[in-house]
């Protein structure tokens, strides 16, 4: 006797779900438990307090990937609950219409197509193409340039593709299951609390791997100045932490959304399963990212707006853990506190009551047949026959199962679950009996496939046409044949004499004009479907590869508006992602040069000579300099530029407004703001700066940066000198968190040299701050001096009174275990070799003039001179003249201390005009003594 599956319709639930499996990766299971949240240090997680959590929780071992999220996505589409377009994909269900991806940053390693489809490419960024010179498979890297919205939407995308309630069914307020995450069923972003607990599993360790330091062989994050991959890594790439529980990237890769909106004060109480407030304006994120070395810690806890999508954060999927619960026979799927509340019995594993666990099967002890229910069998050591309700025929005693044309010794009920065709009759698979069993299966695309009836009318695509495949029955499809002059017709492979671009094309649009495709920045000549395919940008404007369309575009701007463009706003404004503007040497003044809008721009501004003294921005106090508040991401970058003089009520040098790009190699000078941020400021954003000066920049708060509602800033291998607010002389920190390493803060000549605020975390490592007037290491810093390689030393700044802040060579910034910090190397050695004062170490006996460097010059130079010891202080004269002895320039006519100084010239008279090219002296006076150089200006 031979039995078969004869419930159809349990047969195909059962197959669409084994070939659409919903969850996402392998879930770890975290036991509930109790601990302590937070930690003393922490970037706003201090606060110490006992946490209850009563639910067992099935975590995402890993970062959602690219490849998870495309297949969840790519069913949404087609499900409607998505609209999409090349720049973004929005949310279609409960009447959303929120960014959920952002297809346009450059991050995105996901892309949508005029046909509909979404594919996957490499990101474009120069950040990945320097981490991966080779190229990479995107496809086990985590998804990026997802908002939070993005997050929850994918959560409820598995929910409905595995028959569970979404957790954020909602109409407007987007909470989950109305407030109560802990006892929905469906996929669902961990609590904040839950994350903590998951990473410090189970002895309340410092980082998900232990109390170690960081380093690169445990996460991937951002060192300096090297960062330790430079973009993502795939998902478990690096040891699992927890170890315990197997969890992998907890700490680095990229942060991870978490369901809460973000408040940094927790307080101190003991808590039950916490629960977010019921509104906000910035989202939970946990765990550090690539690009940045804040945030491993496993207390540390930072927020952003949730419209947010950049490269830095990705997530995981959490779900409470849910199960059938027997109450005597009636199954009900539940929590375990819910199965605790309704006296029942829960079934760990088994998520489902169709069939019922609660209902007798049959159950095996070896080869002997009970009926029992399926908890009694597996308590008495038998094995559940799935399906299997009779012990007649004994389904205990193994027989041959065709599964297709296989053949497996199988019980009859694993025979059933795999959708198999038990033969009682045979107890061995030799010969195979299940060939003869088989027919043709046909399918859309023409294939033919030989497996059981069963198996073909269970498959939504498949056509039950028996006998065999050879020859093959299936009809052929039609799909677009294109011709050399490019027409098109509705063809089978077979007839099709040109080339068949397959059955998913019609010819209307006209699929088949051939013209330049971009893949990165290599231009082939392709009809547009094949350019899609390859992850290109199909440009069909471009009839060949010749103008190449693809490279970026290298813009060079000149300071009298001669070059491509006349100003750098009007060629920011022209640009493409992806382009390069470089201003050659000189000072940028006028409309369009100053109060500059990146607009959103994945491009670079940077000097051409690399050095921002002789490149410079002048504000003439008329506006600011710079602006990046259009969603810029790590793709828009500033560098090697001078940005002084700049003025407005907040961020007179730059301003940030929820962007996250690169500063780097600037000097940022004598910017006065009303409010707040002379230098810098930044509101809902996460700039990386890098290797920057600030000086003499003014402010009522934040003299340097003012940071307002800024999750994870950076600071990185900078010098901030003598800037001053009455609050913040160099860094105001409200509501946010900053990361300084390598920087140095130093004779600030008002305000201390940082304030953190409400909710406000300053994080220092290696870093020197000494001399600011109101205070080094004091307010919320005051327990890091002497931690993480900080300290409070005169850091002997070259020349500080002439903004000359290169180290003398016995500066304590020098030589550190950590390297060298600040922003300028070493660079006073030319006065070594001079004849110094045996009173006085490092003052010279006699006046000195030296050579000044560069020389000849185009747009700026530095003078060294040297003043010996005099009874009383005396003035000190440098002066610029012409050929013909006129005054050009007064440099210094202020007094001096004895020792060795630095004055930089940038080539302008008295007026601020440029001089002409030619030679030019300088001449130093001091108490009666004079000394005179030549120096050759060119243009």
């Amino acid at each position: 006797m031979r039995y078969l599956i004869l419930a159809s319709g349990l047969l195909v639930g059962l197959i669409t779900a084994a070939s659409s499996d919903p969850i996402p990766n392998e879930m770890v299971r975290v036991p509930s438990g109790v601990y302590v949240m937070g930690e003393v240090g922490a970037t706003c997680g201090l606060d110490e307090h006992e946490v209850t959590l009563s639910e067992e929780l099935d975590l995402g071992q890993h970062e959602v990937t690219n490849q998870e999220y495309l297949n969840a996505l790519q069913w949404a589409y087609d499900q409607g609950y998505v609209t999409a377009s090349a720049a973004s994909v929005l949310d279609n269900l409960d009447g959303s219409t929120e960014v959920l991806l952002d297809l346009d940053h450059a991050g995105c390693e996901i892309q949508f197509d005029s046909t509909g489809t979404f594919y996957l490419r490499e990101s474009p960024s120069v950040s990945a193409q320097i981490a991966y010179p080779e190229g990479y498979d995107p496809s086990d890297h985590p998804v990026k340039a997802v908002s939070w919205f993005g997050a929850v939407r994918y959560c409820d995308w598995l929910s409905l593709q595995a028959g569970l309630p979404r957790a954020y069914e909602h109409s407007g307020d987007w909470m989950c299951n109305t407030g109560d995450p802990y006892a929905a069923h469906g996929y669902r972003l961990p609590t904040d609390a839950e994350w903590e607990y998951a990473a410090q599993w189970d002895d309340e360790r410092r980082y998900p791997w232990g109390n170690g330091s960081p380093d690169c062989s445990r996460a991937n994050y951002r060192t300096f100045p090297n960062p330790c991959v430079g973009w993502t890594a795939p998902v478990g790439s690096y040891p699992f932490a927890p170890q315990a529980l197997g969890l992998a990237n907890m700490g680095g890769n990229l942060r991870e959304w978490c369901d809460d909106w973000w408040v940094c004060d927790l307080g101190t109480e003991s808590v039950t399963d916490p629960t977010s407030p019921a509104d906000g304006t910035s989202r939970m994120l946990r765990g550090g990212n690539w690009d940045q070395g804040l945030g491993l810690r496993c207390a540390t806890r930072l927020g952003v707006s949730p419209v947010a999508a950049d490269g830095s954060v990705g997530f995981r999927v959490a779900k409470t853990a849910i199960a059938a619960c027997c109450v005597g026979s009636v199954c009900v799927v539940a929590t375990y506190s819910e199965c605790d509340v309704f006296g029942g019995a829960w079934i760990d594993g088994s998520e489902t009551c169709d069939p019922s666990p609660c209902v007798p099967v049959a159950c095996c002890i070896d080869d002997v047949c009970q009926i029992q229910t399926p908890n009694d069998c597996l308590s008495l050591g038998g094995a559940w026959q799935y399906l299997v309700q009779s012990c007649d025929p004994n389904p205990c005693i193994e027989h041959a199962c065709c599964i297709d044309t296989t053949c497996a010794t199988l019980l009859l009920g694993d025979c059933l679950q795999d959708g198999g065709y038990w033969l009682e009759e045979l107890s061995s698979c030799d010969p195979n009996p299940c060939p003869q069993l088989a027919g043709a299966c046909c399918f859309p695309d023409g294939t033919c496939s030989m497996i059981l009836q069963a198996g073909c009318d269970a498959d939504p695509d498949g056509t039950w046409f028996g006998g065999t495949c050879d020859p093959n029955p299936c009809p052929q499809p039609e799909g677009a044949c294109c011709f050399p002059d490019e027409s098109c017709q509705i063809l089978t492979e077979a007839a099709c004499a040109g080339d068949w671009l397959g059955m998913d094309l019609v010819c209307d649009p006209n699929p088949c004009p051939i013209a330049a495709c971009c893949i990165e920045d290599v231009c082939e000549t392709l009809r547009e479907y094949s350019c899609v395919l390859l992850g290109g940008e199909w440009q069909v404007e471009y009839a060949s590869c010749t103008p190449d369309p693809c490279m970026p575009d290298l813009i060079i701007l000149r300071p009298d508006g001669s070059g491509d463009f006349p100003t750098i706003q009007t060629a920011i404004t022209a640009s493409a992602a992806q382009d390069t503007i470089e201003l050659e040497d000189g000072i940028y003044v006028g409309d369009g040069n100053r109060g500059v809008d990146f607009l959103g721009r994945a491009i670079v501004v940077r000097s051409q000579s690399g050095d921002p003294r002789s490149c410079v921005i002048d504000c003439e106090y008329v506006s600011r300099g710079f602006s990046f508040q259009n969603g810029e991401s790590e793709e828009s970058s500033l560098e090697g530029v001078t940005i002084r003089n700049g003025a407005d009520e907040s961020g007179a040098g730059i301003y940030f407004y929820g962007s996250s790009p690169r500063v780097s190699d600037c000097i940022l000078d004598g910017n006065h703001a009303t409010l707040a941020g002379g230098g810098m400021y930044s509101n809902f954003a996460s700039p990386t700066v890098s290797g920057c000066t600030f000086s003499q920049n003014v402010a009522q708060l934040g003299g340097a940066m003012f940071l307002l509602d800024s999750p994870a800033g950076s600071l990185l291998g900078c010098t901030l000198a003598h800037n001053s607010a009455a609050s913040g002389g160099g860094v105001f920190c409200n509501a946010s968190a900053v990361w300084m390493e390598k920087c140095i803060v130093a004779f600030g000549t008002q305000g201390e040299a940082t304030f953190s605020a409400v909710g406000g975390t300053v994080t220092l490592s290696c870093s020197d701050i000494y001399g600011n007037a109101g205070g080094d290491w004091v307010g919320g810093i005051a327990d890091q001096l002497g931690l993480d390689d900080n300290f409070a030393l005169d850091p002997c700044f070259c020349d500080p009174d002439s903004s000359d802040y290169y180290l003398c060579d016995s500066s304590p910034c020098l030589h550190l275990t950590c390297g060298q910090i600040g922003a300028w190397p070493q660079g006073c050695e030319e006065l070594q070799d001079v004849e110094q004062d045996p009173a006085g170490p490092g003052i010279p006996a006699n006046l000195v003039l030296l050579p000044n460097t560069p020389n000849p010059f185009g747009r700026l130079t530095h003078i060294a001179y040297g003043i010996p010891t005099s009874s009383i202080p005396m003035p000190v004269q440098l002066t610029i003249h012409d050929c013909g002895g006129r005054l050009v320039r007064y440099l210094s006519e202020v007094s001096r201390e004895p020792g060795n100084h630095r004055i930089a010239w940038d080539g302008t008279g008295q007026s601020g005009e440029s001089v002409p090219a030619g030679v030019y002296f300088y001449q130093l006076r001091w108490n009666g003594r004079s000394a005179t150089r030549r120096m050759l200006v060119v243009r």
